[in-house]
């Protein structure tokens, strides 16, 4: 797609007019400063004329790729992944996690380094012309994706964690996590995906979710391949960008 080329020719464009196309989505109009010297303001003018067509681009690959079947009925061979899918997914893990490193948080730093291991994982994985079954990066983007979730339950004045562990930490439930990635994903909708609709959203993420639980109890006819990684991949990137967003407000709101 000539839009995602576009992104990767001139990132730090793209990078200066996120924001302001976020607002937009958002309804918020008020651009942010931007400090461009002339070079960089002539390539944004030009970028800025295909910079939303790449999001909606970009957003339509995900939608499209988190879109799949529950484990019971899943096909590895039904998928064929698109390389502009997988510089997607990628760049929205790496800016959610640079978001969790910035935050003055110890738990979301250790997250953060964990998403760049998940991250490394997959570009092995994947440039592994012998490897067809994607272990490493399915079991450590499943364990981070998971560690943020809890981060999310954890900081949600509507849940309450049961069954405190042996060394006092609360513990919330399969129920509780999906509760949670409802609510906060519809609360800050990141990239505008599934336009926003926290149902529609949840209706993908649950099916993720039982491959989640396959892979996690060993399921023998778990599922391990490449699409299902780069599904993983948007998830984590996903939830990281919710979790950043639920940070920044506790935050704002002295909370934190």
């Amino acid at each position: 797609m000539e839009e995602l080329e576009c992104y990767y020719e001139f990132p730090e464009v793209y990078q200066g007019v996120n924001e302001w196309i976020q607002a937009m989505i958002n309804f918020q109009f008020t651009p942010p400063s931007i400090d461009f010297d002339d070079e960089t303001l002539a390539k944004a003018i030009v970028a800025l004329k295909d910079a939303k067509d790449y999001f909606d681009a970009a957003r339509t690959l995900a939608e499209a790729q988190i879109d799949i079947e529950y484990p019971w009925n899943y096909d590895p061979a039904n998928h064929q992944i698109q390389d502009e899918a997988v510089q997607v997914a990628i760049t929205w893990a790496v800016e959610a996690r640079e978001g969790l490193n910035s935050a003055n948080d110890d738990d979301l730093q250790k997250l953060a380094a964990r998403m760049e291991d998940c991250e490394l994982a997959f570009v092995d994985e994947w440039d592994d012309t012998e490897t067809s079954n994607y272990y490493e990066t399915l079991y450590l983007t499943i364990s981070t994706h998971d560690a943020l979730i809890s981060w999310l339950c954890e900081n949600d004045p509507n849940l309450t964690g049961s069954d405190p562990n042996n060394i006092g930490e609360e513990v919330y439930w399969g129920s509780d996590k999906e509760e949670a990635v409802k609510r906060w994903f519809g609360q800050y909708a990141p990239m505008n995906i599934e336009q926003g609709s926290s149902s529609a959203f949840q209706n993908k993420w649950e099916k993720f979710f039982k491959h989640r639980h396959w892979i996690m109890h060993g399921h023998p006819d778990a599922h391990f391949d490449a699409n299902l990684a780069l599904t993983a991949l948007f998830f984590l990137g996903l939830t990281g960008y919710i979790v950043g967003d639920r940070y920044n407000d506790l935050v704002r709101a002295g909370k934190i």
